[in-house]
């Protein structure tokens, strides 16, 4: 068992994810909203001139929350899960598309878990 993580910079792919993930077998996900460290920093008023900087780089005042998608499954589901992403997210090198890893289970109790 693995635990997939899939942090999402863009909302309006989160949807389709779970529809596909639905679609192809692959249930249980689970969504939490987050923020990124860069978002923190850049709504930090005690340090202004990191936001000024952002500012300047990204051209960005305000950025959306990111997604954090968990999905705990078989190792064989892997590939097919990580091709999903890919079809739908696109390239996640190219900056701000998002970050996937994964994470050996040694135990799960709760739904489909073993105890």
């Amino acid at each position: 068992m693995h635990l997939l993580i899939l942090i999402l910079t863009h909302e309006n792919v989160k949807n389709r994810l779970v529809r596909e993930f639905a679609e192809q077998g692959i249930p249980g996900c689970t969504i939490i909203e987050s923020t990124g460290m860069a978002n923190v920093i850049n709504n930090d008023e005690d340090a202004p001139m990191f936001g000024i900087i952002r500012h300047i780089m990204n051209g960005e005042d305000e950025k959306e929350p990111n997604f954090t998608l968990l999905l705990a499954m078989p190792d064989e589901t892997i590939p097919k899960a990580k091709a999903i992403i890919h079809d739908i997210c696109g390239d996640l090198n190219v900056p701000n598309a998002g970050i996937l890893l994964s994470l050996p289970i040694d135990a799960m109790e709760g739904v489909g878990g073993q105890k």
